[in-house]
């Protein structure tokens, strides 16, 4: 079997006109029409235990609605969440301290911040305690 270029005019295509679907940017560098999926699993098993599909290109904002997810499915929430970088909000991370979960997400621009003299863990002007505790944790 001959293998396609990158660019090349034999790519698959994807139809543009699913209401639903929204034109993202891909790993290859291209825009076209996409979902974006996102799983929940249990860090102990790794069993996935809570999923959804969203038309938003970033990650941003998804934990919080998981963490919903999964305490209509489950009854509870969990005691701890771990998520990637594009993930944490500081809305979301409020949210899910509040009633107790403690968030594992790591801080933007934490090199950013040290070059500039910064702490990237101190608490800043107009953190809640949640947000605080957040930082202080990671």
């Amino acid at each position: 079997m001959e293998r396609r270029k990158k660019g090349s005019s034999q790519q698959a295509r994807a139809s543009t006109t699913d209401p639903d679907a929204r034109r993202m940017k891909m790993a290859d560098g291209g825009f076209r029409a996409a979902y974006n999926v996102q799983f929940a699993t249990s860090t102990k098993t790794l069993v996935i235990v809570g999923t959804d599909v969203v038309n938003v290109g970033s990650d941003n904002g998804q934990l919080a609605p998981m963490a919903d997810q999964l305490e209509s499915r489950y009854g509870t929430r969990p005691a701890e969440h771990l998520a990637d970088g594009g993930f944490s909000t500081l809305d979301d991370i409020e949210m899910l301290e509040s009633p107790g979960t403690k968030v594992y997400a790591p801080l933007k621009d934490e090199d950013k911040k040290r070059s500039m003299g910064e702490c990237p863990f101190a608490r800043r002007k107009g953190d809640s305690d949640e947000v605080a505790a957040w930082r202080e944790r990671m």
